[in-house]
């Protein structure tokens, strides 16, 4: 999921030419307009709740390691 967000917000839907993508050209473009709503572009955003996921991510594993050790310990 993390994955398809970051694609989303670096290269919108994609680059589509021609007839047959017609009907996705108006995605496209709302696409393109949500990934500057904020002023920013939306991939740093992304960037820092990618850090804050990571972060919880450690302290959750790390508090996990302990309980281990000290299990074992006991």
């Amino acid at each position: 999921m993390v994955y398809v967000g970051d694609m989303l917000a670096l290269s919108g839907l994609g680059r589509y030419h021609g007839a047959r993508y017609l009907w996705l050209l108006p995605w496209a473009q709302s696409a393109d307009g949500l990934r500057m709503a904020a002023g920013i572009d939306l991939t740093l955003l992304l960037a820092l709740l990618h850090g804050v996921v990571f972060a919880v991510a450690c302290t959750r594993v790390a508090g996990d390691m302990h309980a281990v050790s000290a299990e074992e310990a006991s």
